[in-house]
């Protein structure tokens, strides 16, 4: 049975896309699957892959490798090319025959549309092997001890180091960049890791997050969090592991300032959500959305964040009901 995905590439020459534009050797099919060498650039194959280890779903779309780990075709056009989501897609349009002819606008359009339904938007979250947190120094680093972050938490976070990665700058230098790794699980399935830069004099993004992250469709500390009542909601991973260092278990990050419809799915779960988002014009956009989109599912407080703050940069964080904070009761 076909999938969405493979509903919308309709007509796809599998094969000629794994050769032409992903560069797999060995094809092998068997029934349905493709068996073909892996050219994901990192884990155990970044230096090539001499026996056959991946395969490629031709009803599905899913591409697997045994020891890296697997996603869609989307996400595997995206880390093998090194390219946006949307440049992978169009790259897969191009060898679907079938494919409506369409501008290149209206196509991502229907397609970003298909992946709001819960089963798309299953495939379009990555799977991978927990060997590749190997790739990282994983362990305590004098980043996350500076932040205020426990060893305790580092350990059961798999926290790490990634150490001189050549990045490019804004103005198109290559220069080595360290950053730490911040691993994210989901079901207790590695799905991703987001890098924070050391160094903030450095001309390169702050955060760089793994190709097919899925953070709008995901909490980060959701498995811990999922099985309290209540729950804290904050902007980014830091904060997270800055209150989990504090005692405050039952707390979850969005990612950022853009809180999706999939994610506040999630927050109505709980009985009680505690808004904690920065305190910029960003935070406060996101407070007011939150406090909307969840006041008529549960019970909803808010910690007034001061300006210019966060709650990894707060000194203390309150454990109950504080100046700060206040019950939404209109």
């Amino acid at each position: 049975m076909k999938s969405k995905l493979a509903e919308i590439f309709e007509g796809l020459d599998a094969e000629a896309f794994l050769v032409d534009v992903i560069g797999a050797q060995n094809l092998m099919p068997n029934g349905s699957e493709i068996i073909h060498s892996c050219k994901l650039p990192f884990g155990m194959h970044k230096n090539g892959d001499s026996n056959p280890s991946a395969s490629l779903n031709r009803d599905t779309l899913l591409f697997n490798c045994f020891t890296c780990g697997g996603g869609s075709i989307i996400w595997l056009t995206e880390n093998v090319l090194q390219v946006s989501r949307d440049q992978a897609i169009v790259e897969l349009k191009n060898y679907s025959h079938g494919v409506e002819v369409v501008p290149v606008e209206k196509f991502l359009e229907k397609l970003n549309n298909m992946f709001k339904s819960e089963g798309a938007r299953n495939v379009d979250i990555p799977v991978y092997n927990k060997n590749i947190l190997k790739m990282w120094e994983i362990g305590p680093t004098e980043y996350f001890d500076s932040r205020g972050v426990s060893r305790e938490v580092q350990r059961e976070m798999n926290t790490g180091l990634q150490s001189q990665k050549l990045e490019k700058t804004h103005q198109g230098r290559v220069i080595p960049v360290d950053r730490v790794v911040i691993p994210h699980f989901v079901n207790g399935r590695l799905v991703g890791w987001v890098c924070r830069r050391l160094d903030d004099s450095l001309d390169v993004a702050k955060y760089k997050n793994s190709k097919g992250f899925p953070k709008q469709y995901t909490l980060f500390n959701w498995d811990v969090a999922k099985e309290f009542e209540s729950v804290y909601v904050v902007e980014s991973p830091m904060s997270v592991l800055v209150l989990k260092s504090r005692g405050i278990d039952n707390v979850v990050s969005t990612f950022g300032a853009k809180v999706t419809s999939s994610q506040m799915e999630l927050l109505r779960k709980f009985s009680e959500v505690v808004i904690f988002m920065d305190g910029d014009n960003p935070g406060r956009a996101a407070r007011t959305n939150l406090i909307n989109g969840l006041r008529d599912y549960t019970r909803v407080r808010v910690i007034e964040t001061p300006d210019g703050e966060d709650p990894a940069s707060l000194p203390e964080i309150p454990n109950s009901l504080s100046a700060f904070e206040y019950l939404i009761t209109t």
